[in-house]
């Protein structure tokens, strides 16, 4: 018999003491499936205040109830702030350095931070949409956004 959590979303990891599996829960699965099989990216929707929020909670960060539906978006995004990433997590500097961003969508309390490509220098304002990997590259992760190109 299958295990029940054979079937969660889960990503492998390394701590400094052993490995361990990380479960999204299942509003957050909703939400990358939505990314891996729509190439989409939705927006937690609070049925009690009418709120839609990222990133995705099972409870609303606002009236406390909890949230079990996603919304579609507006796929356009506004830049909120950004920072040019010279070094890795180690210190040692990228031979390409980018932009990393945080967008904000039309309507959503809350945004994604994420990589900006296609531009050489980003502005505060400036409206972005994302670039997905091809459908069958898709694995249900954040990453499968390669990053947010200007309009």
């Amino acid at each position: 018999m299958e295990n029940r959590t054979s079937r969660l979303l889960r990503y492998p990891g390394d701590m400094e003491a052993e490995s361990y599996l990380y479960t999204v829960g299942p509003l957050a699965e909703q939400f990358l499936l939505s990314i891996k099989n729509e190439g989409k990216i939705k927006a937690a929707y609070c049925k009690n205040c009418g709120r839609l929020f990222l990133p995705v909670r099972s409870f609303c960060t606002f009236c406390g109830k909890e949230v079990n539906e996603l919304r579609e978006i507006d796929q356009e995004g506004v830049v909120e702030s950004f920072s040019k990433v010279k070094l890795d997590s180690f210190g040692k500097e990228l031979k390409e350095p980018f932009y990393l961003a945080y967008i904000k969508f039309r309507n959503v309390e809350g945004g994604l931070l994420h990589k900006l490509g296609e531009v050489k220098e980003p502005k505060i304002g400036m409206k972005v949409k994302p670039v997905f990997k091809e459908s069958k590259e898709r694995i249900g992760s954040l990453e499968d956004i390669l990053y947010f190109r200007p309009i």
